[in-house]
């Protein structure tokens, strides 16, 4: 009997994909409205993706043994799906827990190999109210700016296939990234504002021809991002002067060499925006001095 082809028997495929999702932080404590998003997620292969799963399910199943729960940086966002699941008794304990698993995660992320990209966003507005009406504009821009980071890292290591894997939206509405998305993929630039991207249209350098959704609760990836954007809320936080000796910083320091650049071109990896003085500059000073030296 003839031996059937798989189907990469023609041809290598090198596939890498990006799981992202964003967070929301407020600046400072006169401002009482999140003025500041936090958008970014893994980069993993076909393989490393197995790797991580793996090794959260490990940790999950000291818990539970069929593993089949979520986390996220923020748990206390999960109360009510865990008494929907009638699970409240394991989300007692894993709320108890929270700082020896998040610990335990990030000690297997530091030797599994996968990459992590960012964007630091603050709005313009500087009201309640027009903060409201600008959030999804700069969601917006943090995907054009982080999806940019994500292209070039696909073109530079000559891969032949990409995707894009959000988390779905709140309220359903992802029709500003399937928007963005499609302009990037024909014509390689933002549809609002006209950015070109540094990598070309992302249909020349092997990118799905759409962004793919999931949903955080059942995707072991989107809850590594969430892990590792939570603790860059905390650096944020130390960087702002609102708090000191956070944890998620002490979890980043471990896998500081798993940002896509570190250690020695930090902003491979890292988009912040507005370019100013007194946002971006303290910034900088705080991610080099947590993971890494040299921009």
């Amino acid at each position: 009997m003839d031996k059937k082809k798989s189907l990469n028997d023609e041809k290598k495929v090198n596939k890498i994909s990006w799981y992202a999702d964003f967070s929301e932080l407020t600046e400072n404590k006169n401002i009482n409205i999140p003025n500041v998003i936090i958008f970014g997620g893994v980069i993993v292969d076909d393989l490393s993706k197995y790797q991580l799963w793996s090794a959260i399910s490990k940790i999950k199943s000291k818990y539970n043994e069929t593993a089949n729960f979520p986390l996220k940086w923020c748990f206390k966002d999960l109360e009510n799906y865990y008494k929907k699941n009638k699970q409240i008794r394991l989300y007692k304990k894993l709320l108890e827990d929270i700082t020896s698993w998040r610990e335990q995660i990030f000690e297997q992320l530091a030797s599994l190999p996968f990459r992590f990209i960012i964007s630091i966003i603050k709005s313009h507005a500087q009201y309640r109210e027009s903060l409201k009406e600008s959030k999804e504009k700069v969601i917006r821009f943090a995907f054009v700016m982080t999806l940019q980071k994500y292209g070039l890292c696909v073109r530079n290591n000559n891969m032949s296939a990409a995707e894009v894997i959000l988390d779905w939206p709140p309220g359903g509405n992802k029709q500003i990234f399937d928007i963005e998305y499609r302009s990037a993929f024909y014509s390689g630039k933002s549809a609002e504002y006209g950015q070109q991207y540094d990598c070309g249209p992302l249909k020349k350098i092997g990118f799905n021809d759409s962004v793919l959704f999931s949903s955080m609760t059942e995707c072991s990836m989107l809850q590594i991002s969430d892990l590792i954007i939570g603790a860059f809320r905390d650096l944020l936080k130390e960087a702002f002067g609102n708090k000191t000796n956070l944890h998620g910083v002490k979890l980043l320091r471990t896998i500081k060499n798993r940002l896509y650049g570190a250690p020695n071109n930090l902003n491979y990896g890292i988009s912040i925006s507005p370019d100013k003085k007194t946002f971006s500059d303290i910034i900088w000073i705080k991610i080099k001095e947590v993971l890494g030296s040299r921009l």
